[in-house]
C-alpha cells in the first residue's frame, strides 16, 4: 500500500471509532506531531549548526576562558 492509501485506510477506520480513548489518542499524537514539527531546524539553523559542527572538527574551537576574555573585550559592561 502506499502512502495515500494508508491514510485513507486510516481516516476510513477513524470515522467508524467510537472509543473517546482512542480519539484521545489520536488528538495526542497530532499535538506530539505538531510540537516537533514547529522544532524543526530552518534551513539556515541547519547550515549553521553543520557549520559549527564542521569548525570542531577541524579544531577550530574556543575554550570558555577565551570566549570569556574575548567577550569581555568586546562588551565590557557585561563584566562590571
Amino acid at each position: 500500500m502506499n502512502i495515500k492509501e494508508e491514510k485513507l485506510d486510516l481516516i476510513k477506520w477513524l470515522i467508524e471509532v467510537e472509543d473517546d480513548q482512542v480519539i484521545k489518542q489520536f488528538r495526542t499524537l497530532q499535538k506530539l506531531n505538531e510540537e516537533a514539527a514547529a522544532k524543526e531546524m530552518s534551513i539556515e539553523e541547519r547550515a549553521a549548526n553543520d557549520q559549527g559542527l564542521k569548525s570542531l572538527k577541524e579544531g577550530k574551537s574556543l575554550t570558555h576562558d577565551e570566549v570569556r576574555r574575548l567577550t569581555a573585550e568586546k562588551c565590557p559592561h557585561l563584566f562590571q
